[in-house]
């Protein structure tokens, strides 16, 4: 009730692949052959304004066609497979979710530079209000406004990579994992910075 969107799917395929894997036994010195299992899921999604009806966004999840099925990696147990599976899901999902409504994060301060003088840790707006988990990666991005035929158009540049260390409720602590020079030298001429998610870990 009050919705302004409706996010709305159909599970193409959900199926559990049973296979055999190996693992060294350096005790035995040979071999050693188990059963595993990989959860593989297909699915559909999309993005409907509740208004208009109109579909803004959809998404098709299905890494076996086009890279993107969701895998969640040979497991010894079809509950493990099945959780690995679901975790990816979910952040995959979210992940698109934040491309179309962008979440407004920015670089609060660097909390921590490294020997060179360059940005190690930096603390952020946003966190767990945004989904984010320890270990989810963010892109840090150069906003440039270019005026074109009477309008203000945004372009963005990625320019370095962070992952979060710590997830606070609106607030985390990420570490620089890309140029941190470059990231340094935008900070110093005060460029216009904004922060995107890459990825949900």
């Amino acid at each position: 009730l009050g919705a302004q969107f409706i996010l709305a799917g159909e599970v193409v395929e959900a199926a559990i692949e049973q296979s055999k894997c190996k693992k060294y036994d350096y005790t035995a010195k040979k071999d050693v052959y188990y059963t595993c299992y990989n959860y593989l899921l297909n699915f559909n999604l999309k993005i409907i304004d509740v208004e208009t009806g109109v579909v803004i966004s959809s998404k098709n999840l299905n890494i076996k066609n086009q890279g993107s099925w969701i895998s969640s990696g040979y497991s010894t147990s079809e509950d493990v497979a099945e959780s690995k599976a679901f975790n990816s899901a979910r952040g995959m999902v979210l992940a698109w979710i934040n491309e179309v409504f962008p979440a407004q994060m920015k670089i609060i301060k660097v909390e921590e530079f490294d020997k060179n003088g360059f940005p190690k840790k930096v603390l952020i707006s946003g966190g767990a209000d945004m989904d984010m988990i320890k270990g989810s990666d963010l892109n840090v991005n150069e906003v440039e406004v270019i005026e074109f035929d009477g309008k203000s158009l945004e372009r963005k540049k990625s320019i370095a990579t962070l992952r979060v260390l710590e997830a606070g409720q609106d607030v985390s602590v990420c570490k620089v994992t890309s140029d941190a020079d470059v990231l340094q030298s935008k900070l110093n001429e005060q460029k216009q910075l904004s922060l995107s998610i890459k990825s949900y870990q």
